[in-house]
């Protein structure tokens, strides 16, 4: 019996199709990894968000919503207590980082990245930091738009202080 050294040509063949149909399968499935995490990070900076305005009303602080549009990156700092933005002494609010680990912020998924920010005053701002007030006197409405480079999808968060909630919404609006 002579030794076989190697593998024959069919059994390469098998082999390639083997793994070519493994990635037919896997890869459309690796897409949908980014818009989940897009999903996400649109829920978690939804309840975010909410959290901070009813907590700004309850406890009356002052919270700072800080939106790193390069690096994708969300942070939250609060006013000491009893202080306000519009305190009119001469003494500027001083903020500090916010305690709750929760509260701290977040970095967006892999995959996902700001495409803007609309608020009042500053109008749409692509790249840098903007930051947001979330106050027991008041806050203003703006607009948050994630995307997923790989799928160009676009979801649109628009918040309403009037009502404290923020509307979700599929595509650029």
């Amino acid at each position: 019996m002579a030794c076989r050294r190697g593998f024959t040509l069919i059994e390469l063949i098998v082999v390639m199709v083997i793994i070519s149909l493994a990635l037919a399968i896997v890869l459309p499935r690796l897409t949908s990894v980014t818009s989940a995490n897009l999903k996400s990070d649109a829920v978690k900076l939804s309840a975010l968000v909410r959290y901070l305005h009813e907590a700004a009303e309850s406890k009356k602080l002052t919270y700072r919503l800080s939106f790193d549009l390069d690096r994708g990156t969300v942070g939250v700092e609060r006013s000491q207590v009893g202080r306000s933005p519009v305190d009119r002494s001469k003494e500027a609010v001083k903020y500090v980082p916010e305690p709750e680990s929760a509260l701290r912020g977040f970095a967006l998924a892999s995959g996902v990245e700001f495409v803007d920010l609309l608020a009042p005053g500053t109008g749409r701002v692509e790249s840098g930091t903007v930051q947001i007030l979330l106050s027991p006197a008041g806050s203003m409405p703006f607009t948050v738009h994630l995307g997923a480079g790989e799928d160009d999808r676009v979801l649109t968060l628009g918040f309403n202080p009037y009502n404290g909630k923020i509307v979700i919404e599929e595509g650029y609006k």
